[in-house]
């Protein structure tokens, strides 16, 4: 999804890192969301009201074998729901991975965007 669609500020800081004493230097430039920002927007945004997850279930096919293709769908957010023991209460299932990609064709430029994901969101939305 666009975040500038949810209207989330960006921020920019500058981190000079050192490797374990060595005697190079070098600055990165880190551009960033808030995190918790970005997740109170996807939670409470409109684009997502009628498709948000907030309990477990559970699916069977044809032969009563249980399914598996979405995260709401699994015994662990069964058993985590569970454990809660809060009424009104829910799971928010966050995955954040890490890529890299290359900014140009030499491959000398590149960045490592972190993508958050919140699970309560079911794939096909995402």
């Amino acid at each position: 999804m666009d975040t500038t669609k949810l209207q989330i500020p960006f921020y920019t800081k500058s981190l000079l890192i050192n490797y374990k004493g060595e005697s190079w230097n070098r600055t990165y430039t880190l551009h960033y969301h808030n995190l918790m920002d970005v997740i109170h927007k996807l939670l409470t945004s409109l684009c997502f009201q009628d498709c948000m997850e907030y309990q477990s279930i559970i699916i069977n096919n044809q032969n009563r074998d249980h399914c598996y293709g979405e995260l709401h769908w699994s015994e662990y957010w069964w058993h985590m729901q569970d454990s809660l023991n809060i009424k009104g209460t829910t799971v928010i299932l966050i995955l954040l991975s890490i890529d890299e990609i290359h900014l140009n064709i030499l491959g000398q430029q590149k960045a490592y965007p972190v993508y958050l994901m919140i699970r309560n969101i079911p794939k096909k939305y995402q």
